[in-house]
């Protein structure tokens, strides 16, 4: 029972409150592995930590229910796929289909009702599921490719194409740990010789 799991249990209670949720969260989250990425601030108890790579983050659940229902009329979404706008019936059927994704990944059940064309499900997916979903089909996606990461430096705070802030990208490159990277793979000696290369290359100056 992780973070998300429990936001969805209690937003499918119909008195389902922000306070109950942290609650849950304080009581159920309690092994000693959770304990190292999962903290419980001394005086909010509606607030929870999260030990991120980089710095501890805590967040307040102020809100968390209503916003992890997000309960779209189905009116509103019928309206907008008659729209003759492409880019906007793509992104929506976009996003109907990743719902509907998240909805057989949670196996809730599908209405059979025909030719009802959205909200037509009879257990509409969380947000917090949506993101469950669409994280696992990412780490599918990187599981199964040779991954390369590209670390993106921002040339200057304005955007401005061909102006070069020599100090901020210093600042971004050690704080993304690039300097180090390079020290420490000059320090190991990456570009290693064979001994006969060496050899040949001796001789030959």
């Amino acid at each position: 029972m992780g973070i998300l799991t429990l936001l969805d249990e209690e937003s499918r209670l119909p008195a389902g409150a922000d306070a109950s949720f942290a609650n849950k969260l304080h009581q159920n989250i309690t092994k000693p592995e959770q304990k190292e990425v999962f903290k419980k601030p001394r005086f909010n108890q509606n607030a929870f930590t999260i030990a991120h790579y980089a710095h501890d983050v805590t967040y307040d659940v102020e809100g968390f229910i209503e916003k992890n229902r997000d309960t779209v009329p189905d009116e509103h979404l019928a309206l907008l796929q008659e729209s003759s706008n492409d880019f906007l019936k793509e992104v929506l059927e976009s996003a109907l289909a990743t719902a509907a994704s998240a909805r057989t990944a949670n196996g809730d059940a599908k209405s059979g009702a025909p030719g009802k064309k959205v909200g037509a499900a009879a257990k509409k997916p969380t947000l917090g599921s949506i993101f469950k979903h669409s994280l696992t089909s990412l780490m599918d996606t990187i599981n199964n490719t040779n991954v390369h990461y590209i670390r993106c430096i921002k040339p200057n705070e304005q955007k401005k194409a061909w102006v070069f802030d020599s100090q901020q990208v210093l600042s971004q490159l050690r704080a993304c740990g690039v300097l180090e990277t390079i020290r420490i793979s000059c320090a190991g000696y990456p570009s290693r010789w064979t001994f006969a290369e060496f050899a040949e290359r001796s001789v030959s100056s």
